[in-house]
């Protein structure tokens, strides 16, 4: 055993973690093609390094138009880009398309490589290789690592600790010659590489190599001349990549607003009894600390930062009696992750926040990337880094070959996770082989992901096992059709319309959309419905769908094509308050249906000008959602501010999809005792019926309405004088905020007559009001939109 730590071989310990790396994933390796760790993150990941592949191999250019989300654009990146995970697997990938089979391949690639990469770093620094091997280990297997167990991005942080030793050794350089130029080389691809695992591992390797570089600043009095340009070239190389990976994330922040609140960074940051949690995969710790369970909020498993005894103590073994000033570096490196992982505020019991605000928050509030950052609990990867280089320098110090063993026994013992749990795959449903024979097309599959039936699950994990929600996409990499439909790490608003509009299919609003979607088929998975969607599907089919087969429990609904005219526009409103932020409203009005392909939302130029053509404000450059579908009004609320008082001329220009450009333009008084610009509903009145006294009142809405209102019904003499009223709800049973939009809905009310009054002498008077602020609405009255509708 002597001999074995002592020797110089470079086989062995790379053949010991490579059986490491099966031990301690077993029995994966046997089900490679069959099972997974669970059904949620894997599938997912899954389906993002089968369409990277797909797309950098026949179209790079629209590598990031994923086919989810149609017409949505960008929409790869709505979650991590896996990138350098995925080329670990393109061989693999290309000669079998199995994305099950390539996703577990790199997931047990990332295990190897992290592993290697933390030995290469502990024998760089210690020259100690059993010390090495058991901060492998420690690095490669630590409990936070394990309790990320069906995330590959985050699993895979091999190239880290490769750009370290590159990076010290740059510190440690005197000359410029061929070594540095090497060394520099290196150090910039491997941050690269790890920059490309995910956002989160691109901003962690930054911070550790910022902070390792400024330590090393403090401990050795300064950097030299030639660290700073070796650092300064690096980041401008690295960066220069990143700027064009980021691009779209950055499009779809701007135009979407895609980001993540402080709200939401609290609830996924860690907390005190999070670093007294073990993952119950690891089958020592993880009984004794299971009674510190909890939640992120209400949907997610908790993360797991007990780091466990042995690399504690090792680590206290470093500070105290270790030599060089290399650990006072690590020890900065896990204390930044450390606090970085509560997140803005301190909090001791999960999901109860203290008021103590923490550096996080001005990071989050100031710094570029860190919205972009949904979990801070994830900074503790670099405590991981760093409590597994601490205990290779403790057994370095030690020396002795069986300190070293039982450090790797005792670790063995309280991070392993053997054998795992697996998951076995979904089964393909019975469709799939006919749609894999199908040319590229677009298809909807109902239910919707969103929508699929969920087993009774006694906790977040057990929730992700049986989870159904990424089926659908999972398949579509056998057969790669376009979908309106889908799921990631960010959910664009618009398909919450999408999945709206069709709730009530097959009604005829929602074959509408579909059609002028473009979509080709419709697969229902009547195996998934439950008794209510199955009454709906038996509804007669809409114009343009029609039942083209039936494969087992699959129907299969072929959708014709819908002509989309351009619809025209209008400026309603000619008085504005002076100087405020106002929403403005821009009418589009269809001649027949108006189903817009935007990939994002329209971009709208606002000019203000006067009679001398002077500009009172600078010009303005809104984003404006587009509805799904329209048919017959959609106003569109454009946020502007107003000028000066006086009388301007307000100019909307933009481009309706696919490339119709307009331009309107207004005249308008803008006052100081003007009040702020009504809210439009695309509200119409679709029937009155009288009944005696009782008046039944139909509405149908083109669009969600976003808040409950009530209405107020008048009769009234020939004068305007009120005779009766009522107000209520515009439908007794559904609240406004509840419409389906398309359908119609109604209520009937009492308005009694006074004696000697004919009903022929009165008028009905509506309008509908906001009961949380009294505020009138303006309705669709056919031509125009009006405070009060007259029957």
């Amino acid at each position: 055993m002597t001999e074995y730590f002592a020797t110089r071989s470079r086989w062995l310990p790379l053949l010991l973690l490579v059986a490491l790396t099966l031990l301690l994933t077993w029995p994966l390796p046997l089900n490679l093609a069959t099972h997974s760790v669970d059904r949620q993150d894997p599938l997912l990941n899954s389906w993002i390094m089968a369409w990277e592949a797909r797309q950098l191999l026949l179209d790079p250019r629209a590598l990031y138009d994923a086919n989810i989300f149609f017409p949505q654009g960008n929409a790869l990146a709505f979650s991590e880009t896996l990138f350098s995970v995925t080329a670990l697997i393109l061989p693999v990938h290309y000669a079998f398309d199995n994305a099950l089979l390539s996703h577990n391949l790199a997931f047990l690639l990332v295990f190897f490589t992290t592993a290697l990469g933390g030995y290469l770093l502990a024998l760089y620094l210690t020259g100690h290789r059993g010390a090495a091997l058991v901060a492998a280990l420690a690095f490669a297997w630590a409990p936070y690592r394990i309790g990320q167990i069906s995330q590959v991005q985050l699993l895979a942080f091999g190239w880290l600790p490769l750009a370290m030793i590159y990076l010290d050794r740059l510190l440690r350089s005197t000359t410029t010659g061929r070594r540095w130029w090497r060394d520099l080389l290196l150090f910039t691809f491997f941050l690269l590489l790890q920059a490309l695992a995910s956002f989160y591992s691109a901003l962690f390797s930054a911070a550790a190599c910022v902070l390792y570089a400024a330590g090393w600043g403090l401990w050795r009095g300064r950097l030299s001349p030639k660290a700073v340009a070796a650092g300064g070239m690096a980041a401008l190389a690295v960066g220069a990549v990143l700027i064009v990976v980021a691009q779209p994330y950055f499009e779809v922040q701007r135009t979407l607003g895609a980001g993540w609140s402080r709200a939401l960074n609290e609830q996924f940051s860690a907390s005190l009894q999070s670093y007294r949690y073990a993952p119950a995969l690891t089958h020592f710790w993880g009984p004794l600390t299971a009674d510190n369970y909890y939640t992120h909020g209400l949907c997610c498993p908790p993360s797991s930062l007990f780091p466990g005894l042995t690399l504690v103590v090792l680590a206290l073994v470093a500070l105290l009696w270790g030599r060089g000033g290399r650990r006072w570096l690590w020890l900065l490196i896990g204390l930044s992750g450390l606090l970085l992982s509560f997140g803005p505020t301190f909090t001791m019991v999960a999901n109860e926040p203290t008021t103590w605000p923490l550096p996080y928050r001005l990071l989050l509030d100031h710094l570029p990337g860190f919205d972009a950052i949904r979990a801070p609990v994830r900074w503790a990867v670099l405590l991981t880094l760093a409590l597994a280089v601490l205990s290779a320098i403790a057994l370095a110090r030690l020396r002795r070959w069986w300190w070293s063993l039982l450090a790797f026994a005792l670790l063995l013992v309280e991070f392993s996770p053997a054998p795992l749990r697996l998951i076995e795959a979904p089964a393909p449903f019975p469709a799939l082989a006919w749609l894999d024979e199908q040319p590229p097309t677009r298809i909807v599959e109902l239910p919707l992901v969103a929508e699929r039936p969920t087993a009774t699950a006694d906790s977040p994990r057990q929730a992700w096992e049986q989870s159904r929600l990424l089926e659908a996409q999972f398949f579509s990499t056998q057969h790669w059709h376009t979908t309106p439909d889908g799921y990631s790490g960010y959910v664009p608003t618009r398909h919450g319309d999408f999945a709206r509009e069709m709730r009530p299919f097959p009604s005829e609003r929602s074959a509408r959309l579909l059609r002028g979607l473009g979509v080709r088929y419709v697969v229902i998975h009547e195996a998934d419905l439950n008794a209510e969607q199955m009454a709906r599907m038996a509804a007669p089919l809409p114009a343009g769908v029609v039942e083209l087969t039936r494969i087992g429990s699959d129907r299969i609904l072929a959708v014709g094509p819908l002509v989309s005219t351009r619809p025209s526009e209008q400026l309603p409103l000619t008085t504005l308050p002076a100087n405020q932020r106002v929403t403005f409203p821009l009418i589009l009005r269809p001649t027949t249906v108006y189903v817009p392909l935007s990939r994002g939302p329209l971009a709208v130029i606002v000019r203000w000008t006067g009679a001398n053509g002077v500009s009172p404000l600078a010009e303005q450059r809104v984003s404006v959602p587009l509805p799904l579908i329209t048919e017959w009004v959609a106003p569109l609320p454009v946020l502007i501010d107003t000028p000066p008082a006086g009388d301007w001329t307000l100019t909307v220009s933009g481009t309706l999809p696919p490339n119709d450009p307009f331009e309107l333009s207004q005249q308008v008084v803008v006052s100081e005792e003007a009040g702020p610009p009504p809210t439009l509903l695309p509200v119409a009145l679709d029937e009155v019926t009288w009944e005696g006294e009782t008046v039944a009142l139909h509405w149908r809405s083109d669009g969600p309405l976003p808040r409950y209102y009530s209405v107020v019904v008048q009769r009234v003499d020939s004068d305007g004088a009120v005779l009766a009223e009522a107000q209520g709800a515009p439908d007794g049973n559904v609240g406004t905020l509840l419409w389906q939009p398309g359908e119609r809905y109604g209520s009937s009310w009492t308005l009694p007559l006074p004696d000697g009054v004919e009903a022929a002498q009165t008028t009905l008077r509506l309008r509908w009001v906001d009961p949380e602020t009294n505020d009138e609405l303006w309705l669709w009255d056919g031509e125009a939109f009006a405070p009060t509708l007259q029957r």
